[in-house]
């Protein structure tokens, strides 16, 4: 999800310094009953303020998407990123935010009902399951599986990013990766690191626009603009809030409150100007200054943007929904990941006969269509194998298998752990030898 909040009291407990680890993940692994070898896993990648949860059943209690790329031959792994959900720690956190009841509904699930003269497009979500308000059983379920944001950004995408490519290391194999809003942004990150272990990203409505940002605060409520404002420390790097591999390299700061403790633009790691596309009615978003490459042996440059090295040889996929605010944003990102060398396809969903979603459209009454779509891509553009689709849809129970309990669980713990209580057994876990690095604290 967007990145809107407010400030909380804190609630966590404080504990001694070192008594717990932090930073690690838990997986939950679903696996087809007929193993297709050839078919390659898919790993979801939840946003900000969800966990692994969403993508196993959505609030009106249908199956969600691992369910349906289970049923149709590919092991899906799904991870709650470091401190979400069941992979926190019990330790202090310094800095907890969370999300209104009230943005939920503006931002994600009533949307319809909005009166925002520049977000249009909003009157015609329609796939929401149910009103989208407070006091409606669906939307309350919803609102039951959101949880706190912990640490901030940047702290948040370092341990996402070190814990999703320990997975892919654990794997051996090359993965595909789908992240909703932020979480499509963990997928880049892990890119950056691991690129030979992935075959295709599809980022669904990622966070962005890339150097700023395109909420505002309309009569005391957040709300999207087509205007994109620069503030510190907003996506610094364009996809992302930490350093990524650019060719010429770009600035990292010395240490991260350079970036995120003054005002713009205290730190500002690669040089930004204005891009007015053509058909945007003279709206513009910021894209990269070019940089000065040199030509040959000679001392003679020429100016072209910074590529992301390790994005090049990576097919992408962008999916925007025709109702969401998202519709500002993901065409900067776009142009962004495009100015920067990567092979990026962007799907206006309305434009493929899919019409009427929000950016929650992975939970939405159309969300089997989404993924639908998604997998017509893998196969088209990526040379995934393409399955029969199931006319009659089973049951999770009878799609997957082993022994009654279809869910696996796996948890990737940090690389040294010191417990000061001793810690329940929990059947359901199943300890792996893969080690994703973390702070202690």
């Amino acid at each position: 999800m967007a990145q809107p909040h407010r400030e909380v009291p804190l609630t966590a407990a404080t504990c001694p310094p070192g008594a717990f680890s932090i930073g690690q993940m838990r997986v939950e692994s679903l696996t087809p009953t007929v193993i297709r070898k050839h078919l390659m896993p898919i790993i979801l990648l939840h946003g900000d303020y969800h966990t692994a949860s969403v993508w196993l059943t959505k609030p009106d209690r249908r199956p969600g998407w691992a369910y349906f790329f289970a049923e149709r031959g590919h092991r899906v792994y799904a991870p709650h990123l470091p401190f979400h959900g069941r992979s926190g720690a019990l330790a202090y956190y310094e800095r907890v935010k969370a999300i209104t009841p009230q943005t939920v509904e503006n931002l994600y699930t009533a949307i319809n009902k909005t009166n925002n003269p520049e977000w249009p497009a909003a009157k015609t979500h329609t796939q929401w399951p149910g009103s989208g308000v407070r006091g409606d059983p669906i939307f309350d379920e919803y609102l039951k599986q959101l949880v706190p944001l912990y640490m901030d950004p940047h702290e948040r995408q370092a341990a996402a990013q070190e814990a999703v490519a320990s997975l892919l290391r654990f794997l051996k194999r090359p993965a595909i990766l789908v992240g909703q809003g932020s979480g499509a942004n963990v997928a880049w990150l892990v890119a950056d690191v691991a690129p030979d272990l992935i075959h295709a990203i599809v980022a669904v409505e990622p966070l962005g626009p890339p150097f700023g940002s395109a909420l505002g605060n309309k009569n005391g409520q957040l709300g999207p603009t087509s205007t994109f404002t620069r503030a510190a420390g907003i996506r610094q790097y364009g996809l992302a809030d930490i350093p990524m591999q650019f060719d010429p390299p770009v600035a990292a700061p010395e240490s991260f409150e350079d970036l995120f403790g003054g005002t713009y633009p205290a730190f500002e790691p690669i040089p930004v100007s204005k891009y007015y596309a053509r058909d945007r009615q003279g709206k513009f978003c910021f894209q990269q200054d070019p940089a000065g490459l040199p030509v040959g042996n000679s001392t003679e440059s020429r100016a072209e943007p910074r590529k992301l090295t390790n994005l090049i040889e990576i097919l992408q996929l962008v999916v925007t929904t025709e109702a969401s605010f998202h519709r500002f944003s993901d065409w900067a990102t776009v142009h962004f990941l495009r100015q920067a060398g990567a092979t990026v396809k962007h799907h206006r969903l309305e434009e493929h006969g899919i019409r009427g979603n929000g950016h929650l459209c992975f939970l939405e009454k159309n969300s089997n269509d989404v993924a639908n779509h998604v997998l017509n891509w893998l196969h088209n553009e990526t040379g995934v194998p393409k399955l029969q689709v199931l006319e009659a849809r089973p049951s999770p129970s009878q799609a997957i298998s082993p022994s009654g309990d279809h869910r696996q669980s796996l948890i990737l713990p940090p690389e040294k752990t010191c417990l000061t209580k001793e810690r329940p057994v929990e059947t359901e876990l199943k300890p792996i030898n893969t080690i994703a690095n973390s702070s202690q604290r």
